[in-house]
């Protein structure tokens, strides 16, 4: 028997929270996962390895425990707090507008409003090509003259009419008080 202890609300790890719709849709996730629980997989929901108790535990209860860790430390930017409500890293914004697609929600609060994107890859376009269907304006901030990301982005994001680049360029500061007023940015 296998039971997967999973930390998030739904089964896919990071290919359910961390890689978008449009590379990944949820519906074939969901297949695989239907295709694992019908030859026995059980899943656990909401659970997280938090002590060595509850690793003795497993060891006890199991045969073998194979660890899967995942990613959850994203690049942070010098000085740059993301306790804000307003900056997001990219793939706790990945998993939110996962989320909102699949509870039927609006996607976040950034309907109407400008958005900065920080990065040139594929992560950067995808969240750039999701942002311009709601945002006034999504300027993405590069540090190269051209973008990282996959050919298959270049284009859509090229020809969105509220999307600007800004090359060769870091940000060293976000204006902000209560909320962000600007970006500061040095030429690379």
């Amino acid at each position: 028997d296998v039971t997967v202890f999973e930390r998030d609300d739904r089964p896919g790890g990071l290919l359910m929270y961390g890689v978008p719709n449009i590379k990944l849709p949820k519906d074939l996730l969901m297949e695989k996962i239907t295709d694992l629980k019908a030859q026995g997989v059980k899943f656990e929901f909401n659970w997280e390895l938090k002590s060595p108790e509850d690793f003795s535990k497993l060891q006890e209860d199991f045969a073998a425990v194979v660890l899967c860790v995942g990613s959850r430390k994203p690049k942070v930017l010098p000085g740059v707090q993301v306790d804000n409500k307003q900056i997001f890293q990219a793939k706790d914004f990945l998993a939110e507008v996962t989320k909102d697609l699949l509870n039927g929600t609006d996607l976040m609060n950034v309907k109407g409003k400008d958005v900065v994107i920080v990065g040139g890859g594929d992560t950067a376009a995808v969240d750039a090509l999701l942002l311009s269907r709601v945002a006034k304006k999504v300027v993405i901030i590069h540090r190269r003259d051209t973008l990282r990301a996959t050919k298959i982005y270049h284009e859509p994001l090229f020809k969105a009419e509220n999307v600007e680049f800004c090359w060769d360029s870091v940000v060293t500061e976000l204006l902000h008080d209560e909320k962000i007023s600007g970006v500061r940015l040095r030429n690379v």
